[in-house]
């Protein structure tokens, strides 16, 4: 499977999410990845059963239980409050929702 490759960033100075139009519009890669404004989060290939793009640092929702989405290991793939790591695959599982993101909402995963 082939995904498309793009980001979108949490802009620490304005406290804000930018959308990838946004970032290929207004700002350079290199201005992207600079730690001091933004935290990039990379798009996993995959949404969730609602249609809606899943991205690194995003909280999803899989069967009552909360999951936060990061890059470890050489793949996508999430921590439960357990700890454990659950890889991603090329296809989510249909009841896993995006509910939020650890910038938004970081109370969702405390």
């Amino acid at each position: 499977m082939q995904r498309t490759i793009k980001f979108r960033a949490w802009d620490k100075t304005l406290n804000k999410i930018h959308s990838w139009s946004i970032i290929e519009n207004h700002f350079t890669f290199e201005e992207l990845l600079d730690d001091n404004f933004f935290e990039a989060m990379q798009y996993t290939g995959l949404k969730d059963k609602n249609g809606v793009e899943i991205y690194e640092g995003d909280i999803v929702d899989f069967w009552g239980r909360k999951f936060l989405v990061v890059y470890n290991l050489g793949g996508f793939g999430c921590f439960g409050s357990n700890e454990a790591w659950h890889p991603l695959g090329d296809t989510i599982y249909r009841p896993t929702t995006v509910i939020g993101n650890r910038y938004e909402n970081p109370e969702l995963i405390q």
